[in-house]
């Protein structure tokens, strides 16, 4: 996205937030590189990352103005935030950092709308360039919104596949538990009574089982009931 801002406001002729844009590229490959070498902590490449765009915001509004609509940023921002703290269970300084960013962020679009309303910005852009502007924001907002929202419904998807195992089978031998059996007899009783179909239920023990487990451990006697 920073290289077309590049380009974009070196077509317009707005030198200052193309040079911004070249140092934000440049910012980039650096907390890239850094934390892909475990250099940075990843709460401090949120940190910057979230300061780098409120600057891009704020100098943007300044020059090209409001209605070019770069602070819809903001709300990528607060959304991100809302899912990466929902996703740091028991991970308390994660969702501390997602908490200062979001106020940062809030705080920070109230003070560029404020400053909006008084200071006139630097360049009159025509209407055509300034609503290109807009909806390239706008578009890039939304995509950051939808691709994050179908990484939760995904990641939900897999957490209630998670416990719906949990709650239906016995960890170690994966094979249905008592909840779920009561369930299945149910369904066979109805069928029973509304159809008259025969059905039959084998059981099966294993004799002196304490046994085995005092005698091999009961690894092995895990062992045994998984195979």
């Amino acid at each position: 996205i920073h290289f077309l801002l590049t380009c974009i406001f070196s077509f317009t002729n707005v030198w200052q937030m193309a040079s911004l844009n070249i140092l934000s590229i440049a910012l980039y490959l650096i907390l890239f590189f850094l934390l892909k070498n475990s250099k940075l902590k990843s709460k401090n490449y949120y940190m910057l990352a979230t300061l780098e765009i409120i600057l891009q915001i704020s100098f943007a509004t300044y020059f090209v103005g409001w209605e070019t609509g770069f602070y819809l940023y903001c709300f990528g921002i607060i959304f991100v935030m809302y899912y990466i703290s929902s996703l740091a269970i028991h991970q308390d300084k994660v969702k501390l950092t997602c908490k200062i960013i979001t106020y940062i962020t809030i705080i920070s679009l109230f003070i560029i709308r404020i400053t909006a309303c008084y200071v006139e910005p630097v360049y009159k852009l025509k209407s055509g360039i300034t609503a290109f502007f807009f909806t390239m924001n706008a578009l890039e907002t939304l995509f950051i919104i939808t691709h994050f929202m179908r990484i939760f419904s995904r990641r939900f998807e897999s957490w209630e596949t998670h416990l719906s195992n949990l709650a239906q089978k016995d960890a170690l031998t994966n094979i249905f538990n008592r909840y779920k059996m009561r369930d299945f007899f149910s369904v066979l009783k109805e069928g029973f009574d509304e159809h008259k179909f025969k059905f039959a239920v084998i059981i099966v023990d294993i004799d002196d089982f304490k046994h085995f487990n005092d005698t091999y451990g009961h690894e092995a006697g895990d062992f045994i009931l998984v195979e």
